[in-house]
């Protein structure tokens, strides 16, 4: 007695549209030549993966070099640091993690890095759910200094 609606038809083809999708995605990776295997990449990431053209060995030894920079930097700066983490020519670290003695101290940072144009994270508050269940004291005072490959921070900072 009715038609049906645009999402009632849609939800009706759901099935034929994935299969579609997953044919098409198939066929595109078989013919495009693959450098980065990764496993449970979805397409666009891979895409983009595979089009970027980026020296490895260069982005590794920059993120190292900025990673020493600030264990230099920081050493006497009133922080702490996490000892057993090593760095070596194979690792490529995201951040330089330390902790602040207080939240005081920790809030300097951060304006002290928006001052200078950088971006220090703190660690993110956790669900007030889960907070009677870990030690977050310690958490709280947790600072990522960033170690990007596009910046020298021996330049930027000196």
């Amino acid at each position: 007695s009715r038609l049906p609606t645009i999402g009632e038809i849609i939800y009706s083809l759901r099935s034929i549209k994935i299969n579609i999708f997953k044919k098409i995605i198939h066929t595109d990776t078989k013919l495009m030549p693959t450098n980065i295997k990764c496993e449970n990449i979805d397409y666009i990431s891979d895409r983009i993966l595979q089009k970027i053209k980026f020296n490895q060995k260069m982005i590794i030894e920059m993120r190292n070099k900025n990673y020493i920079f600030w264990e230099k930097y920081l050493q006497n700066k009133d922080l702490g640091f996490f000892k057993n983490l090593k760095i070596n020519e194979t690792i490529c670290p995201y951040v330089f993690p330390c902790y602040a003695k207080s939240v005081d101290k920790k809030n300097k940072w951060i304006s002290w890095g928006k001052q200078k144009n950088i971006s220090i994270i703190s660690w993110p508050d956790l669900p007030k759910l889960a907070i009677p269940f870990l030690k977050y004291d310690n958490l709280k005072h947790i600072l990522c200094f960033p170690v990007n490959h596009q910046f020298d921070l021996t330049k930027i900072i000196g």
